[in-house]
């Protein structure tokens, strides 16, 4: 079971906002006892304790997180996913050129 902790960043999109392009980004926050801490309302030192668990893990995550893997294009996150690619080394000027689809 994966246990890691992932942050989606929106990178794109149309100009109706129909098609959005998001990187899947890595954390180093792993499922385990530092969320249920954070969910229980205790901080732990890599998550301190704040009024709003999700807050406070969404907080982890962006100052944990690694370089980004995977790019995707999807009219929302609980959609089909249209397209993926791996991350490219350099980020292009144009994702939905880079991922072969139209604006």
């Amino acid at each position: 079971m994966c246990r890691t902790v992932y942050l989606f960043r929106l990178v794109d999109w149309d100009s109706g906002q129909d098609v959005r392009v998001f990187a899947i980004v890595p954390t180093r926050v792993q499922f385990g006892s530092e969320i249920a801490e954070a969910f229980a309302g205790r901080g732990s030192a890599s998550m301190p304790a704040t009024t709003d668990p999700g807050l406070q893990l969404i907080a982890a995550a962006e100052a944990q997180q690694t370089d980004a893997t995977t790019v995707f294009a999807a009219c929302d996150l609980l959609g089909e996913i249209e397209v993926w690619r791996s991350f490219p080394d350099s980020e292009p000027k144009d994702w939905f050129r880079y991922l072969g689809i139209e604006r």
